[in-house]
């Protein structure tokens, strides 16, 4: 019990400082050749991240120079190309030649490009990408276009940021519901729910120890499939206590209890683990990777925190789960001596 409280408010705010990644990059097999020629091209030619920035053609060129000139002195950016740039802005548009006016203007847009120093994805590239589209909205330009793979990480950043925090709190209610329904009590979802976020935030917290970051996509995944199995261990431990707590005391039902579900629970956990947790060995995408790591590392914590910490919780909750579930004194159970 003492166990219980003690990791749950720290597990719960390490859960929070652990680093999500949005690289694409970091996503595929690091052994693809493309991948390969990335670091080749780094180590002779310096970072090959870029954003490509698209200016309407009714911007003129002065205007998208200052523009370009103020990105350029960014901390992040090292340095911008543009036909802005390279013809002055009292050139008249005859004087360009075709060559270089079809490598940058098209389709009603003027191409431009800033290579960037950091990282897309992290902190650092999706405050560049902020930087670059807030200077050119200061400049009142409208309808101009930023993109690139830093860009789509920010993107992806503010589009899945709060959805993520929606379906945990969609699940966790819909699971508290789920549960208050099935036993008509007010203690037992709130039990069972914080003996399952515990095992979660246990498993996100763990990266965080190791400096590793967790891709997007596996932070999508990990909460509903460990929420899902570990709810079912909850539920078979929670209903056999029912039944033994009608034949004896709270401790000696439980200690019944946890004999008689820990191989049911022991055996899925196993399975779990072990039908996922060879991918982390075979996998060379990362998010696989992760994700099967999240997985079976999961299924063990959610099987310790169930048969370890939760039997505890519940019979020291014996009393209020007796005052705040339906039917629950009604049958003749044998209080404790």
């Amino acid at each position: 019990m003492v166990l219980f409280v003690a990791i749950f408010i720290p597990a719960t705010i390490i859960r929070n400082k652990v680093e999500i990644s949005y690289n694409i990059n970091d996503m595929l097999p690091q052994n693809l050749p493309a991948m390969q020629a990335i670091g080749k091209i780094e180590s002779q030619m310096g970072s090959v991240e870029m954003a490509d920035i698209l200016f309407p053609d009714s911007t003129p060129r002065f205007v998208q120079r200052q523009v370009l000139n103020e990105i350029g002195d960014l901390p992040a950016v090292e340095k911008t190309i543009s036909l802005a740039q390279m013809a002055d802005a009292a050139i008249p548009e005859s004087f360009i030649p075709d060559e270089a006016t079809k490598q940058f203007e098209k389709g009603g847009y003027s191409h431009a490009i800033a290579r960037l120093k950091v990282k897309p994805g992290t902190a650092e590239g999706n405050q560049a990408v902020s930087d670059i589209r807030e200077i050119i909205k200061g400049h009142g330009i409208k309808n101009a276009l930023v993109t690139g793979t830093a860009a789509i990480s920010k993107d992806l950043v503010d589009a899945s940021s709060p959805d993520l925090k929606k379906v945990d709190l969609l699940a966790v209610g819909l699971i508290f519901l789920i549960v208050a329904l099935a036993y008509v009590s007010l203690s037992i979802p709130v039990l069972l729910v914080l003996a399952i976020m515990l095992a979660i935030f246990i498993n996100l917290g763990i990266p965080y120890f190791f400096g590793h970051s967790v891709p997007f996509l596996t932070i999508t995944a990990i909460t509903a499939i460990q929420l899902g199995c570990c709810v079912d261990y909850a539920i078979l431990l929670m209903s056999r206590y029912k039944q033994e707590r009608r034949l004896a005391s709270a401790h000696d039902a439980m200690v019944v209890t946890v004999a008689g579900t820990s191989p049911a629970i022991i055996i899925s956990a196993l399975s779990l683990f072990t039908s996922t947790f060879g991918l982390v060995f075979i996998s060379d995408v990362s998010t696989v990777k992760s994700l099967a790591l999240l997985i079976g590392r999961g299924a063990l914590i959610s099987m310790f925190v169930i048969i370890v910490m939760l039997p505890a919780v519940i019979v020291k909750a014996d009393k209020l789960i007796g005052l705040t579930t339906r039917g629950w004194n009604a049958n003749a159970y044998k209080e404790e001596n």
